[in-house]
């Protein structure tokens, strides 16, 4: 392939980062020339962290800062995010997070949802959990939701690999053991680091590490 056709082949799919920040949440995502972080927390080193991937996946600044959970768990790292990019939307758990960080256009839940669409990619956001359906894939990030009371966020993505429909549990952790989780797969940040998930809008599903 020509880089002009490999770079569209590559805008066509979603890539989901879920990034290695310990016991917390912190997930970007790139679809065409948009990029979306979901959750910006976890240890100290979480805002360089984010940043690092955010530039990884070739992105100039943020188009979407999702923040659905009030806890510096998954707040930590905004601020450096923010002074490093532009960001130019945000959807925020309530009106404190929004003053907070002074966001120059911001949708706040208080209690409801909210939807972003963008062709085959929907966005839906509520208290401490966001959807992502992208064509027939399906994707949920959840904070702090793992049954050991942690602060570990959880992100699940369902589709296809190889010829089978899969469920893949990612747990953003700092532990190496969190018990038994159902799923056919289970990855531990705190064992693999950033994981990179790519898929298709006819639910193809492909994940690797990130160098």
């Amino acid at each position: 392939l020509s880089a002009a056709v490999a770079s569209t082949v590559q805008n066509n799919k979603l890539r989901i980062a879920a990034v290695s920040v310990g016991d917390g949440s912190a997930v970007v995502m790139k679809y065409k020339y948009k990029t979306y972080v979901v959750g910006c927390g976890g240890n100290y080193f979480s805002g360089s962290a984010v940043c690092d991937i955010i530039n990884t996946l070739g992105s100039s600044n943020v188009d979407y800062i999702i923040l659905p959970e009030d806890s510096e768990k998954s707040l930590s790292g905004v601020r450096r995010v923010t002074e490093t990019y532009r960001t130019a939307s945000a959807i925020t758990a309530n009106d404190r997070i929004k003053d907070r960080f002074s966001f120059a256009s911001n949708v706040s839940l208080n209690g409801n949802s909210a939807e972003t669409v963008d062709g085959k990619l929907k966005i839906t956001v509520r208290d401490n959990c966001v959807d992502v359906i992208f064509g027939e894939s399906r994707s949920e990030i959840y904070f702090g939701d793992v049954k050991d009371g942690s602060d570990a966020g959880l992100l699940i993505c369902r589709g296809l690999t190889g010829y089978e429909k899969s469920d893949i549990i990612l747990v953003s952790t700092d532990k190496t053991d969190i018990g038994e989780l159902p799923s056919q797969k289970v990855i531990l940040t705190s064992q693999n680091g950033t994981v990179l998930f790519t898929l298709s809008h006819n639910g193809k599903m492909t994940y690797r590490r990130m160098a």
